[in-house]
């Protein structure tokens, strides 16, 4: 490839007076290097995926960080992770098939370090637009995802109690959209990314902090669309440092992908509408209200999205009855922790 683009960039070097104008030599040219640079990265992955070593976990391995109760040796199925990447085709999936929730036992990777160094750049590129991201000049800004996110958002304050008086903590914010919406006095944020913590502090003017900071206490937790990237054996003690952040009328609230009805869809043939990778948990309602349950956090509103209508077996209207509604296709709870 390379000698055949070498001699393609001659070429076209030669023909430019003569049958181009500069500016269409240069969109042809910056496309050829744009299809070099692309073609470069999907051969290498293309030769990464060949040489990717298999992965092999005995039963002990699989069950030990379960996130529901009801899984089993005998409600339990395991597959190769739907990958798209020579990092997730080493992974396994354990699924249960009693509440549909699905989960890696155990990467084969450090998941910090991918997220630093891969999935910033490769999955949340509007975030380096070259500008102040809340700027008014920020084009992404007036797109539909944008206000997607803002529509979340707005609803996860809403269930958090959001007031100036109420001090409140953002997980996995990204850049901060959440914390923008919000009108507490008392914002604080906890993220990895160097580019979203320079827009967190830069524009923002937010706190941003860890979970271990012995100081730390803040009147609502927020997790929107983090919980799913966390690896299992990490999901207790983060749950636990929530526990501990949280004052004692504090509101923990969680947003997650429908991960069981993803799996479902999967198993049936169908990847439509899916960003599966790198998902590494995938919640059912019951899991949520399993690992909830196990670390002290009782739930008061709860979401039901597809996974939960189509199972009224596992999910009867006397039990969903105990629960306030959450209007959105995400599983999403409310939680207060037990003191």
């Amino acid at each position: 490839m390379s000698t055949h683009y070498k001699k393609a960039l001659d070429s076209l070097d030669k023909c430019q007076t003569s049958l181009f104008k500069a500016k269409y030599f240069e969109d042809i040219r910056t496309n050829l290097t744009h299809f070099k640079k692309r073609y470069d990265t999907n051969a290498g992955e293309l030769m990464r995926l060949r040489e990717a070593v298999p992965h092999f976990l005995s039963l002990p391995n699989l069950t030990e960080h379960r996130i529901c109760e009801c899984l089993e040796n005998d409600t339990m199925e395991v597959g190769s992770y739907p990958q798209r990447s020579h990092l997730f085709s080493t992974l396994m999936l354990v699924r249960c098939t009693h509440c549909g929730c699905a989960y890696v036992p155990r990467t084969t990777f450090n998941l910090d370090d991918y997220y630093k160094a891969q999935y910033a750049h490769d999955v949340q590129q509007f975030r380096t637009s070259g500008k102040a991201f809340f700027s008014p000049d920020n084009d992404f800004l007036s797109s539909k995802t944008y206000a997607r996110m803002q529509d979340r958002a707005r609803l996860i304050l809403s269930l958090a109690g959001d007031s100036p008086e109420r001090s409140i903590l953002d997980f996995g914010c990204g850049v901060g959209i959440l914390l923008n919406e919000s009108v507490s006095h008392s914002k604080h944020a906890v993220e990895s990314d160097a580019y979203s913590i320079k827009i967190l502090k830069n524009e923002l003017g937010v706190n941003v902090t860890t979970l271990d900071q012995p100081e730390l206490q803040v009147d609502a937790i927020c997790a929107s669309h983090v919980l799913e990237h966390l690896a299992a054996e990490t999901l207790r003690e983060t749950l636990a440092a929530f526990h501990r952040v949280l004052t004692a009328e504090g509101k923990l609230v969680v947003f997650v992908p429908d991960g069981a009805n993803h799996i479902n869809r999967l198993k049936a043939g169908s990847r439509d509408g899916i960003l599966f990778e790198p998902h590494t948990l995938h919640f059912s309602l019951k899991s949520l209200l399993d690992i909830m349950a196990q670390t002290k956090f009782r739930v008061t509103h709860v979401s039901t999205p597809d996974s939960v209508l189509s199972n009224p077996h596992l999910y009867p209207e006397e039990l969903l009855a105990q629960y306030t509604r959450i209007p959105t296709n995400d599983l999403a709870i409310v939680a207060e922790r037990i003191n």
